[in-house]
């Protein structure tokens, strides 16, 4: 039941308008005889719609209008007027009107009409709530979610809304990103991935948790599920997309997956090693076999020599990669003394058996100048402790930046202890 508030200064019109819109079983129909006792009325309950008339005495329909809009009220509002002037309808959809209409004409008719007025006022305005509140619902939830959320136009790309999980978790401002796509913030780390999304999108594909490297702006890549869905507002299509980051994630799995190739290798080259022959060889394959596990370019053993008081560091074993330049046969990488190579500040540290890391290039000398070693960017030193003392160290280098999880350093402890134990064995 529509509940409808008509005001009118002709009683007789209200009373004849009141029988045959309630006699249709839709409609439960109020009266009032001026514009001040309709807006009592509206003070005292509210109504789905109100019908007024345009010229009454003190005030008329556009001013009681004006005064329902600016007190707060979206009721709809139709103006029932024997008066067509066209000055008066613009004016009234102008404040705020829903619909118009010209009294006169076949009574049934006219009737038949208001009701279907009322009727599509009221179902607009319903509809324009449901809108309204469900926009809110998305705008709160859009600007609270702790996942990184973004809308952008769907014909161009270009950002029109970011939510503050996205500003966080990329490092850009909010005046950076609007108008601008992911491509022209370098977002994607692969950049070719960002057409082939467009196309998949484009050609309806729904677009759920594709794995992709997101660059924030400071450089840092992270792996995220990204996801994507049109909407439309109005005429205008929207894409709506978000990240689920998985770097963590991903980050463990290869941590699992690299401790296990190593205390694979390990496993595999124990029985060489320690029962071996030929400890040089064993040495040699059980560096290949690490140096594959861990994914590193270079995996060596450097062992004591010089003088007591003139204590040097020489390259006794080394594996490389295809296509990196080894080290041994070069002089520069040989004869460096002992403090340059970690020995003097970290001995405590791997005479304790610890693993000592080296993330920044560091500058090494041998005996014909400076080594090509300066250039690394990652190195995990493992210490070889035979009867107590250093005998040597294990180095994995890479010449990427990468984090050494504690599994896979763990591992490689493992790996020190195994060839420690088979040197201490060859000794006997």
């Amino acid at each position: 039941m529509i509940s409808v508030l008509y005001v009118d200064d002709e009683e007789s019109l209200l009373d004849l308008t009141k029988i045959f819109l309630e006699k249709t079983g839709l409609f439960q129909i109020e009266t009032a005889i001026s514009p001040l006792d309709a807006l009592k009325r509206l003070e005292e309950k509210s109504f789905d719609a109100l019908i007024s008339d345009y010229e009454m005495p003190v005030m008329n329909g556009l001013e009681l209008l004006k005064r329902v809009r600016s007190g707060g009220k979206n009721i709809p509002f139709i103006i029932f007027t024997g008066r067509g002037r066209e000055e008066v309808v613009i004016k009234a959809f102008d404040l705020g009107a829903d619909s118009y209409m010209q009294k006169g004409g076949a009574t049934i008719a006219q009737f038949t009409e208001l009701a279907h007025k009322i009727k599509q006022a009221v179902q607009s305005r319903q509809a324009d709530l449901a809108m309204r509140s469900s926009e809110e619902k998305f705008s709160k939830v859009f600007a609270l979610s702790p996942i990184p959320m973004a809308i952008s136009e769907y014909a161009s790309h270009r950002f029109v809304d970011v939510n503050e999980e996205f500003l966080e978790c990329s490092g850009f401002r909010r005046e950076e990103v609007i108008g601008r796509t992911a491509l022209d913030l370098g977002l994607f780390g692969d950049p070719s991935i960002y057409d082939r999304l467009n196309a998949a999108i484009e050609g309806g594909e729904k677009i759920r948790n594709v794995e992709i490297e997101i660059v924030e702006k400071n450089g840092v890549r992270g792996n995220k599920l990204f996801s994507a869905g049109v909407f439309r507002m109005g005429d205008e299509a929207f894409l709506l997309t978000f990240t689920i980051d998985i770097t963590d994630r991903k980050q463990s799995e290869l941590e699992i997956r690299t401790r296990d190739a190593i205390l694979q290798a390990i496993a595999v080259s124990a029985g060489s090693l320690l029962g071996a022959r030929d400890i040089d060889r064993a040495i040699s394959e059980t560096l290949e076999s690490l140096g594959s596990a861990v994914g590193v370019d270079r995996v060596y053993i450097y062992t004591r020599s010089g003088t007591p008081d003139r204590p040097l560091a020489k390259i006794a074993y080394e594996w490389v990669k295809e296509g990196v330049e080894p080290w041994i046969d070069n002089p520069r990488c040989n004869l460096i003394p002992y403090r340059e190579m970690g020995f003097g500040e970290n001995a405590r540290l791997l005479r304790n058996g610890e693993i000592v890391i080296y993330s920044e290039g560091i500058s090494l000398t041998g005996t014909s100048g400076e080594t090509p070693a300066k250039e690394r960017c990652n190195a995990a030193i493992v210490p070889i402790l035979v009867r107590n003392e250093i005998w040597g160290i294990i180095g994995f280098e890479t010449p990427v930046r990468r984090e050494w999880l504690p599994g896979v350093l763990d591992a490689l402890k493992t790996s020190g202890v195994l060839i420690s134990s088979a040197i201490e064995r060859s000794m006997r």
